[in-house]
């Protein structure tokens, strides 16, 4: 991966170096104009801006926490810190720590890394649903004339449609997860297993993600905290564009226009490396002002580099010294969570097993979890003598299965299955049973004894020649009562 990272990385570095070189003789830059731009900025409208990003924090910190909930009460505010540290890490060092996140909330919480995995597939979907949402909305509701009408319209319909199927993927998946992952995992194991196994390991973890809501009132909670971000986020963008007031097309952004913007600048902002990714960003939303809204080179490039400053890098400075009182070194944590998470995958490839009508059980145990606790793994004793199983469910709680039944089949030759209803759980077996020594038929045992006790009165236990015990004096042996004589 990390080689992966280093090519794509100096790919981006020679056409970023190109496109310098092909645009020097070609384009005019002003940098005294690009100056002046930032100096007559409205300073206080970037402001506003700012603390709606940071506002945007404490919204993900209560979402994350609402989705705790079911398994563990977490104070709303507690996790503020793993966002900021997480966002900080991701700013500064890439995608490559977007599990940065999800591993602080799993060692601050003590839950599961697979929990917080879950949680973080959820708050994406709501990330994606909600900017999905907006966009569309309001861009099928305005009658103002925009760049490219056609395609923009198509677009907003593609996005709404797009919405819709997400929720009802959402409900499906709610509903019969384990269905959905297995008929996803079957069709696209056709052109390849490996992919198709990914397939349905990333539905069973949105599945698991989405037991973490247990009625619709906590979906509509999660949903308006991510509606109100989103809406701040796109606060915070219309600020900064008409905070550039020596620009008339920035000074005069519209809703629709700035949702456009948005939207270009998510894209540019998808494959974000490590600095590099900073100038690639500002460079791509740079040319969307000038080419989609005729802003010039300068002052784009300097809303651009604004809109990077304020939605994206400022958190950084916040989230070093919180990592400091933390104690937390963002670039261990993003290895650590890195090495976690590709440890996890490849439990999750292990002990899924399917019925498949050979074999006869044999023995079956009900197992039902406590209200409070949460179904990870149940033990057990097998019908053959000392066979002890520990069977883990593989990694992703099921919080549904709470005060549910599962059914833990043993057959004969040795395979264990675990059912809820008619759906396989994946599961990974610990202490597996040690063999037996055959029995010892009585004519061997009796051999045995005889060979010990000989061995006990062998030549060899018995005293020295040299020995004080054959220094004693001999005596008589005492007859018909008598004393012995010294």
């Amino acid at each position: 991966m990390k080689r992966n990272q280093l090519g794509l990385g100096l790919v981006l570095v020679a056409a970023l170096v190109a496109l310098v070189v092909w645009g020097r003789d070609r384009m005019h830059f002003d940098f005294q104009l690009f100056r002046a731009q930032l100096a007559l900025a409205d300073w206080r409208k970037i402001g506003i801006a700012f603390a709606c990003i940071y506002l945007c924090y404490v919204f993900r910190s209560v979402r994350w926490a609402l989705m705790l909930r079911p398994n563990k009460k977490v104070a709303p505010f507690s996790l503020l810190g793993t966002q900021v540290m997480g966002f900080t890490a991701v700013a500064l060092i890439g995608r490559v720590a977007d599990p940065v996140r999800p591993y602080l909330v799993a060692k601050k919480t003590g839950l599961p890394l697979s929990l917080q995995i879950a949680v973080y597939i959820v708050e994406r979907m709501f990330d994606l649903g909600s900017m999905a949402l907006i966009f569309s909305t309001v861009l099928l509701t305005t009658h103002e004339a925009l760049p490219h009408p056609e395609l923009l319209l198509r677009v907003a319909k593609g996005g709404l449609i797009a919405t819709v199927a997400l929720a009802a993927f959402t409900v499906v998946v709610r509903m019969a997860g384990g269905v959905v992952a297995a008929f996803i995992e079957k069709s696209m194991g056709i052109f390849s297993a490996r992919l198709g196994h990914s397939a349905g390991h990333k539905i069973r973890m949105f599945r698991a993600g989405l037991d973490t809501m247990e009625n619709f009132a906590d979906f509509a909670v999660a949903a308006t905290l991510s509606l109100a971000m989103w809406g701040l986020i796109t606060l915070a963008y219309l600020e900064i564009t008409r905070a550039f007031t020596n620009s008339p097309e920035l000074a005069s952004m519209t809703l629709p226009r700035c949702l456009v913007l948005m939207a270009s600048s998510m894209v540019a902002s998808g494959f974000q490396l490590p600095i590099i990714g900073w100038f690639t960003q500002i460079g791509l939303v740079a040319a969307a002002m000038s080419t989609l809204f005729g802003v010039a080179a300068e002052a784009a490039t300097a809303c651009a580099a604004t809109l990077l400053l304020v939605t994206f890098l400022s958190i950084a400075p916040v989230g070093l010294i919180w990592a400091q009182f933390e104690h937390v070194s963002l670039r261990k944590v993003t290895a650590e969570s890195g090495q976690a998470g590709e440890a996890l995958a490849e439990e999750e490839t292990e002990g899924s097993i399917g019925l498949d009508g050979t074999t006869t059980a044999w023995m079956a145990n009900v197992y039902s979890a406590k209200a409070t606790d949460t179904l990870s793994a149940v033990g057990f004793y097998a019908g053959a003598l000392n066979t002890r199983y520990v069977v883990q469910t593989g990694g992703v709680p099921r919080y549904a299965l709470r005060g549910k039944e599962v059914t833990v089949v043993s057959y004969a030759d040795g395979r264990i299955e675990i059912l809820h209803g008619d759906e396989l759980l994946p599961f990974k077996v610990f202490d597996p049973p040690k063999p037996q020594q055959p029995p010892i038929d009585a004519k061997t045992l009796n051999a045995r004894v005889d060979h010990i006790i000989t061995r006990r009165w062998s030549d060899k236990s018995r005293p020295a020649p040299k020995h004080p015990w054959r220094r004693y004096p001999l005596v008589a042996a005492s007859w018909d009562g008598q004393l012995a004589i010294p």
